[in-house]
C-alpha cells in the first residue's frame, strides 16, 4: 500500500515469507538505526480523519477521537479489513486524544489484533492506495 502523506509518502509491501510488511518512506527503505534492518510490522492500520490547518504557521488539527463514522483499515497476514475506530471513554465517560485506541468491524464488533508489532498512519480520507 502507498500512503500520500502529503510532503513525504510511506508504503507498505507484504513479504510473505516472514508474513511482516516493510516500510518505505519517500522511496526508500526505512532502516532501524539500532539494528539496521528495514523496518516491518506484523499490523497495519490505516486511520483517516479530519485534518486542517490551525494557524499560520501551518500546524495542524487533528481529530484524534474517532467514532461511529470514523473509517480505517487493518491489514495483516497478507488481508485487509475495513474497519471503524474510535477513543475509548475513561470511567467518567468523557474521552481524550490520550484514551486507547478501539477498533471495530462495519457490524460494530471490536475486532482481535494479531499478536506482533504494529504500524499506525493517521491520514487525510482517501490518500491511501492499495496494491
Amino acid at each position: 500500500m502507498d500512503i500520500n502523506f502529503g510532503a513525504q509518502t510511506a508504503a507498505l509491501t507484504y513479504d510473505s515469507e516472514t508474513n511482516t510488511y516493510k516500510k518505505e518512506n519517500s522511496g526508500e527503505p526505512q532502516i532501524d538505526g539500532k539494528t539496521g534492518n528495514q523496518l516491518s510490522f506484523t499490523n497495519v492500520f490505516i486511520l483517516e480523519t479530519s485534518i486542517t490547518v490551525r494557524d499560520e504557521v501551518g500546524h495542524k488539527e487533528v481529530d484524534w477521537l474517532g467514532g461511529d463514522d470514523a473509517v480505517g483499515y487493518y491489514i495483516s497476514n497478507g488481508g485487509i479489513q475495513k474497519i471503524h475506530w474510535a477513543k475509548n471513554g475513561s470511567s467518567d465517560g468523557s474521552i481524550s486524544e490520550w484514551a486507547r485506541l478501539k477498533f471495530y468491524d462495519e457490524d460494530g464488533e471490536e475486532i482481535s489484533i494479531n499478536r506482533g508489532k504494529s504500524y499506525i498512519a493517521i491520514n487525510y480520507p482517501g490518500q491511501t492506495e492499495f496494491k
